[in-house]
């Protein structure tokens, strides 16, 4: 099985490796078109909003941090600067992010973290005057599969580029996990039909295969007999 060049698949090891290392606790990026330095910046405004230090926030959004940045928490749950300030209600701040391109639906949250009813109030308002809260009919196929929006992402891969089928491929990839890994399944057979290339998965052979460590014995049986051939060294 061949992947490419072996300078190309360095490149992008080293570009998911810089990516990655740009981001404290357990950051992740929603869009990957930022360059290291802006990960950077914008990788502080949800530490900054997550530990209630408002000014902070305000300062990074003026020199322009993008907001679309979420802290991944384990079990499902991400959590953006959006969140955090609706949950503190600082509605001065929420109204701020959302008018950078903050949105909600970036979000995957438990049954614990049920926002408080102000904050409710306050997202209706701004829903209802245009500065939208929720999820941009627009929103690419891999975001969706990132985001976990299962009915918007089966829909979505029907009409997807070429490049998007493959960034599809990658985003599973980099975020398998127990709790989203039967969906993912059926997502890559369906990237497959629609031509999606998958053996990129063997440039993220390493974190497939700790991921797989985690699922259960019967995803990960089943994970392997429909797509094992592009992890295994074997035949590379």
């Amino acid at each position: 099985m061949k992947i490419g060049s072996p300078a190309k698949e360095k490149n992008m090891n080293s570009k998911i490796e810089s990516l990655h290392s740009a981001f404290p606790e357990n950051i992740e990026a929603v869009r990957y078109d930022l360059e290291q330095e802006d990960v950077m910046l914008s990788a502080r405004l949800v530490d900054a909003a997550a530990h209630g230090r408002w000014p902070e926030v305000m300062l990074l959004l003026q020199n322009g941090a993008d907001p679309r940045i979420c802290r991944h928490t384990g079990e499902g749950r991400c959590e953006s600067a959006l969140y955090f300030a609706l949950k503190a209600e600082k509605f001065d701040v929420a109204d701020a992010l959302l008018k950078a391109g903050d949105r909600l639906d970036d979000l995957r949250v438990s049954g614990n973290d049920a926002l408080p009813g102000k904050a409710v109030n306050f997202l209706v308002h701004a829903e209802a005057n245009g500065n939208h809260v929720f999820a941009e009919k627009d929103k690419p196929l891999s975001e969706c599969i990132r985001c976990g929006l299962w009915a918007q992402s089966h829909a979505a891969i029907k009409n997807a580029s070429r490049k998007e089928l493959n960034l599809s491929v990658e985003m599973i990839a980099l975020y398998l996990q127990p709790w989203n890994a039967p969906e993912y399944l059926q997502l890559l057979g369906e990237l497959q039909a629609r031509g999606a290339n998958l053996e990129l998965l063997a440039l993220l052979r390493e974190e497939i295969q700790q991921a797989l460590s985690n699922l259960p014995q019967v995803i990960q049986e089943e994970f392997m007999e429909k797509f094992g051939k592009f992890i295994t060294e074997d035949d590379l």
